[in-house]
């Protein structure tokens, strides 16, 4: 460095008011609150309401063992905050939206004394402790939990605004790559940090902006920036073939305490949400995970296991019912089986009611049903648009064909505009990553029914995409929620 840039930087050390490329140093130098720090503390204080909660409800209660007081509330509370952490109830972009942040903690809380109450039933546990200690304990623990996320939402909204929350990012590189990183965080609802500025060598050479931010200066001045505390992430936008520039900024940012990122070129780009992770000591890029790894896969087997059989136990007489009354509706058989595309796109059998005429049945699913199709039997047509025809697909979940939430499971030949749907749908496999379920996040959202358009297939596996990477228990919750609500009395249904 030259000795007229050192004295620059001795001149602005002393009043950093004075240098014109300083990033606004009111709205950014302020004491900032990291993201990690912030979720680990909700997690602490979610375990100490619930906790207490049980300890103060007991004592009201005037139960006795102390010791099985003690065990029985730190279970509810690793249940609790394992439920809540394992539906992202700890993420920033939850606790910053308080709706979705109450519904996390309640339905955690749902889940957990469920499970309690369950346990104290199947035990020889005193009527005092079911009837008065755990319902004061789950009385308490809602309120406080409701509050708790209340309070804190609005904190997290003026931490947000006042700039205290999250990470101040600095991109290096003034280059189309900026541009479309720039374009993508606008576009998403998620705001884990800020970007307050752009560097690059050749502001001079510059319009002076990209992508509506300011270009500040050089490798110099985002140095300093970061030692003035104002730069948390610095994000490099240049291509991956730049590998001697790239080289050479990392060996000059080798010297501050900073986290520095790649951001992908156009290709990488085009991959979506990756990490990273090492095989030897190579770096990889993970393009693709299952959607289910270890214990997520474990807990959708459970909860369609036991909500499977739960279910059947209940709708048997209604099952009972329909079989009957196809009976003597039509002959043939009850029960229609059909093959359709599953997991890992491998082919299985399908369960549903027959709603056909026997002898009209379609087991390739060449021709889709429409609303006024004559090979529909009159029963046929109301369970198909009460949707009560694919209640045997409970049966499906208990072999562990189906899921009871997932992507919906399609004939072999059904079309769309007149194209098969893998033809009709970019990535339309990747819908097979997970067990097709009973309704879905598409159902849901009205994506049902008859395809006739190229562009009701394309909006439904979008639907369905959205859900094999979003899945969580909570997710399932909401759309068997949804499905019972209005997916009985659908206009969609057929």
């Amino acid at each position: 460095m030259s000795s007229s840039t050192v004295a620059r930087r001795l001149a602005a050390g002393r009043d950093l008011s004075d240098r014109s490329s300083t990033i606004a140093v009111k709205a950014y130098a302020k004491r900032r609150i990291p993201a990690q720090i912030l979720n680990g503390l909700v997690a602490v204080i979610d375990a100490c309401i619930v906790l207490l909660s049980g300890l103060a409800a007991a004592k009201i209660a005037h139960t006795g063992d102390r010791q099985i007081v003690g065990l029985v509330a730190l279970l509810g509370t690793l249940l609790t905050v394992n439920l809540t952490h394992v539906q992202g109830g700890y993420r920033l972009e939850s606790i910053s939206r308080v709706r979705a942040s109450l519904a996390i903690a309640i339905s955690s809380l749902g889940a957990s004394f469920a499970t309690l109450f369950i346990l104290a039933f199947v035990t020889d546990v005193p009527e005092q402790d079911k009837e008065i200690w755990l319902p004061a304990w789950l009385l308490g623990s809602c309120a406080l939990a409701i509050a708790w996320r209340l309070a804190l939402g609005n904190r997290v909204d003026n931490w947000r605004r006042n700039g205290r929350l999250g990470e101040n990012i600095a991109i290096l590189g003034a280059t189309h790559i900026a541009q479309r990183l720039l374009y993508s965080l606008a576009s998403t609802q998620e705001r884990r940090g800020r970007v307050v500025g752009i560097f690059d060598e050749r502001k001079t050479r510059l319009a002076g902006h990209c992508g509506g931010h300011k270009i500040l200066g050089g490798i110099d001045d985002l140095i300093w920036e970061i030692r003035a505390n104002h730069i948390d992430v610095v994000v490099l936008a240049l291509p991956l073939s730049a590998e001697r520039r790239i080289n050479e900024i990392l060996a000059r940012l080798s010297c501050v305490a900073v986290d520095i990122r790649l951001c992908p070129d156009h290709f990488g780009m085009q991959l979506g949400q990756f990490e990273v992770t090492h095989l030897g000591s190579t770096s990889l890029l993970c393009a693709q995970d299952r959607p289910l790894r270890h214990w997520r896969h474990i807990a959708k087997i459970i909860e369609d296991r036991i909500l499977a059989a739960l279910i059947l136990t209940l709708i048997a007489p209604v099952m009972a019912t329909i079989a009957l009354l196809i009976k003597i509706d039509s002959p043939g058989p009850v029960l229609f089986r059909q093959s359709r595309w599953g997991y890992n796109n491998q082919l299985f059998q399908m369960l549903k009611f027959r709603t056909m005429y026997h002898a009209m049945a379609d087991r390739d699913g060449d021709v889709l049903v429409t609303r006024d199709d004559s090979r529909v039997t009159p029963l046929g047509r109301f369970l198909r648009r009460t949707s009560l025809d694919e209640l045997p697909q409970f049966f499906n979940v208990l072999m562990g064909d189906m899921s009871i939430v997932g992507p919906r499971p399609h004939a072999l030949a059904v079309k769309a505009g007149g194209l098969m749907y893998q033809d009709a749908v970019r990535n339309y496999d990747s819908r097979h990553r997970m067990k097709p379920g009973i309704t879905g996040w598409a159902q849901i959202n009205g994506w049902r029914g008859e395809t006739k358009t190229v562009e009701q297939i394309v909006r439904r596996v979008e639907h369905d995409l959205y859900y094999v990477d979003n899945w969580s228990i909570y997710l399932d919750l909401r759309i068997i929620a949804m499905t019972v609500l209005k997916g009985f009395t659908s206009p969609l249904a057929y």
